[in-house]
């Protein structure tokens, strides 16, 4: 199952051009949604631990990406997490 991003404003066009130079590049961070991460992970029926293990990282880190506004996070790690909790990485990022 996908849950999708209760607004569809974002301009994809402009965030999937971000999202490539990110991936070409390597350095890129974004900002996440992080209530829509938090709902799709429980909707999944993963824990924060479960979560962290899965994507290879601490529990600490999925803690803050969930909980602390304005936490940055690098694209691939964010794509490793949408694709554990049935998103799609560009759900997950939030417009400057």
């Amino acid at each position: 199952m996908h849950l999708r991003c209760g607004y569809l404003s974002h301009n994809y066009h402009s965030i999937a051009t971000t999202i490539t130079a990110a991936l070409i590049e390597g350095t890129m961070t974004v900002r996440i949604n992080r209530q829509l991460m938090r709902e799709a992970r429980e909707n999944a029926g993963l824990s924060q631990e479960g979560l962290a293990r899965q994507v290879g990282v601490s529990k600490n880190t999925i803690q803050r990406m969930e909980t602390l506004k304005g936490y940055n996070v690098k694209i691939q790690l964010l794509g490793k997490v949408a694709r554990k909790i049935g998103l799609l990485t560009i759900d997950l990022i939030l417009e400057d």
